[in-house]
């Protein structure tokens, strides 16, 4: 079983996403729950030049584990179990990056993404828009809205609006795939832009780097990664 996506949000044709990311409120839309309700159908295939990481640091396995575990797919989960903040995970990228043999890195979030096709498409899609690493798109900046001062959220939007089309105009971190040295120099970036500043969020230092680096974009055509929060119930289809 694959997926279908038509929502004209990501492109007014239909195309055939590899990830499906429920963007942390898969509770809350109908077609994430048949998904999930249905994962074991799902069919993907993942390159052997990829090395597929994730992060629980739950005692329960996401439902991305259990697809993976259903089809006998490995992967490292790069979290520890005592403890949860996001500028934990930047430095486990790295970590992992610097020992991995294989030239692609695929980052995804296991607790609310499902694999529906074949991942080679992401590889295809940054050799086509000519970057280095794609991260899945979003449209808003979520919880961390009140945390910036007035002039940074200006400077942001603005830099940002001047290279993304509106609505999809943000990077999700919980949904990327990169070249592996792509991966250890952009994160590193991510930690150390953490040291210097107050923006106590990957996500956020994440976008800001994004910004500046002509290597790294996201993607508004929803051929690699959709989000499910900017879907209407129908544009998503199990075939």
């Amino acid at each position: 079983m694959q997926c279908v996506q038509i929502t004209p949000m990501y492109t007014p044709k239909q195309t055939f996403p590899t990830i499906v990311h429920a963007n942390g409120r898969g509770r809350n839309y109908p077609t994430w729950k048949v998904m999930a309700s249905r994962f074991y159908e799902l069919t993907y295939s993942i390159p052997d030049s990829v090395d597929l990481i994730l992060y629980n640091n739950n005692q329960t396995r996401g439902i991305l584990q259990f697809q993976l575990e259903q089809n006998k797919t490995s992967y490292t989960n790069i979290a520890t179990k005592d403890y949860f903040h996001f500028m934990k995970i930047p430095p486990r990228v790295v970590a992992f990056a610097r020992q991995s043999t294989k030239p692609y890195i695929l980052y995804v979030d296991c607790y609310d993404a499902l694999l529906c096709g074949d991942l080679q498409t992401g590889i295809d899609l940054m050799a086509q828009l000519d970057v280095d690493i794609l991260f899945s798109a979003e449209h808003e900046k979520g919880g961390q809205r009140g945390r910036l001062k007035k002039h940074q959220m200006e400077w942001i939007l603005k830099e940002e609006a001047a290279r993304y089309f509106p609505p999809l105009s943000h990077l999700n971190g919980g949904v990327w795939i990169a070249k592996r040295e792509k991966a250890i120099s952009f994160f590193t970036q991510v930690v150390e832009k953490y040291k210097h500043n107050h923006i106590r969020s990957n996500q956020l230092n994440a976008r800001l780097i994004s910004l500046q680096d002509p290597r790294s974009t996201i993607d508004t055509s929803g051929t690699f990664a959709v989000s499910i929060k900017y879907m209407s119930t129908g544009d998503l289809l199990l075939v």
